[in-house]
């Protein structure tokens, strides 16, 4: 789960949002827990369709999808980390175009080419 803190200020000419974000995860106890701030010119909310209250968890959403993207997380360490069920991951990886399944072109071939259990042979 990430809890959120939100603060508006005036960086420079244009209102900044402040987020604090802490991921708390379940998965692992070697998972230590990091705050950070992240500051953003205020419009990039509306860019993204988000409002005050879910940039934080949005923000750490899509930093967990890129993780899981470049193979550095499995799905069971992103589900826990952002408090989903694997139904629930799946749907936030569609979102966020993250493939369930990552097969190189060679691997996909020879997939295609193994017979199904149960299934008549071609």
């Amino acid at each position: 789960m990430f809890s959120t803190a939100f603060r508006m200020g005036n960086g420079g000419n244009a209102e900044v949002l402040v987020a604090t974000l802490q991921a708390q995860t379940r998965y692992t106890s070697d998972m230590a827990a990091k705050s950070f701030t992240v500051s953003l010119p205020a419009h990039i909310l509306a860019t993204f369709g988000w409002n005050e209250s879910e940039a934080a968890r949005r923000i750490s959403e899509t930093l967990v999808m890129e993780l899981l993207r470049l193979d550095r997380l499995t799905e069971a360490e992103a589900a826990a980390m952002l408090g989903l069920d694997r139904w629930a991951l799946l749907d936030v990886m569609a979102a966020h175009q993250v493939p369930s399944v990552s097969l190189s072109p060679d691997e996909w071939d020879a997939e295609r080419a193994r017979p199904l259990e149960g299934a008549e042979p071609r």
